[in-house]
C-alpha cells in the first residue's frame, strides 16, 4: 500500500505495480521452494503413523486372542503395543481429550507473542533449520527494501515496512529496536552491527559499501538474489539428506510390527 502511494504521487504508478507484481511472484516461488522441499517428509510421516494405527487396531486384537486361547505368553514388544490399543480402545474420549488439549496448548502459546518469541528464537538456534529460517527471512527482508527503496520510499520507511513482510518474531522485534537509531541519521550497517546472530557481517559489510558509494538499491538486490539462491539450494540438499533417514526410521517401524506380529507366531509353532 505504501508503495503503490508513492507511485501514484510520483507519477510512476505503472511501473510501481510492475515491481510489486514481480516481487509478489518471486516471494510465491521462494515458499514454494520451501514448501515442496518439506512435503515428500512429512507425507511419509502420515502414511507411517496411518500403518502403525491400522496394525495396531486391527491385526494385533485378533492375534492376541488367538494367542490368549492358546495360553501362549506374548511377546514384550507385542504387549506393549496391545496396551497401548486396549487403552485406547477403552479411553477414546480421554485421548481425544488429550490430544484435542494439546493442539489447542500448541495452538494457544502460538497466538501469545511471549510464548511465540520463545519458540521463533529456538527455531533459529536449530542445527540445520535455524540457518534456513535466517535466510529465509533475510531473502524477504532484502527484497523488500529493494523494492520499497526504487519505487522511492525512504530507508527508514522502508525497513518499517520490509520487518512486516518477515515471518520470525525475533527478526520484528530486532527491527523495532532498531528504528529509533536509524530515526537519529545513523547508517543501517551500524545499526546492524550488534546483532550478528541475525545478520552475518559478510552482509552487513556489502550494505556498508552500497551506503558509501550511493548504490544501496543495488546492493539489496544483489543480497537478496544470494540468500534466494541460499535458501533454495539448502532445501534441495536437506529434502535428499532427510530421505535417508526416513527409509531407516520406517524400515525400524516396519520392522518393530512385524517383529511383534510375527514372534507370537514363530514361538507357537516352536512348541509345537
Amino acid at each position: 500500500v505504501e508503495t503503490i502511494g508513492v507511485g501514484e504521487v510520483t507519477g510512476k504508478l505503472s511501473e510501481t505495480m510492475d515491481r510489486i507484481s514481480t516481487d509478489l511472484e518471486r516471494d510465491y516461488e521462494l515458499y514454494k521452494k520451501v514448501q515442496g522441499a518439506m512435503a515428500y517428509p512429512v507425507v511419509v510421516i502420515v502414511v507411517m503413523i496411518i500403518v502403525i494405527i491400522t496394525v495396531s487396531t486391527l491385526i494385533l486384537p485378533q492375534i492376541a486372542q488367538l494367542f490368549i486361547e492358546l495360553n501362549t505368553p506374548l511377546p514384550l514388544i507385542t504387549r506393549v503395543l496391545l496396551n497401548t490399543t486396549t487403552f485406547m480402545q477403552n479411553h477414546p474420549y480421554f485421548v481425544a481429550l488429550a490430544v484435542i488439549g494439546f493442539f489447542a496448548s500448541l495452538y494457544a502459546a502460538w497466538k501469545n507473542r511471549r510464548s511465540r518469541y520463545i519458540m521463533h528464537k529456538a527455531f533459529l538456534k536449530l542445527p540445520i533449520f535455524g540457518e534456513l529460517i535466517k535466510e529465509f527471512n533475510l531473502a524477504r527482508f532484502f527484497r523488500a527494501l529493494e523494492s520499497l527503496m526504487m519505487s522511492g520510499v525512504s530507508l527508514v520507511r522502508s525497513v518499517d515496512i520490509a520487518k512486516k513482510t518477515l515471518k520470525n518474531d525475533v527478526y520484528k522485534k530486532t527491527l523495532d529496536t532498531i528504528h529509533p537509531v536509524l530515526l537519529h541519521g545513523s547508517p543501517l550497517s551500524d545499526v546492524l552491527k550488534p546483532f550478528p546472530h541475525l545478520f552475518p557481517m559478510q552482509t552487513r559489510r556489502i550494505v556498508e559499501v552500497g551506503e558509501k558509494t550511493g548504490k544501496l538499491e543495488e546492493v539489496f538486490l544483489r543480497i537478496n538474489a544470494h540468500y534466494e539462491r541460499a535458501v533454495y539450494h539448502k532445501t534441495q540438499v536437506m529434502a535428499s539428506l532427510i530421505e535417508p533417514f526416513l527409509i531407516v526410521a520406517i524400515a525400524i517401524v516396519v520392522g518393530g510390527l512385524a517383529v511383534s506380529v510375527f514372534m507370537p507366531i514363530y514361538q507357537v509353532a516352536v512348541s509345537f
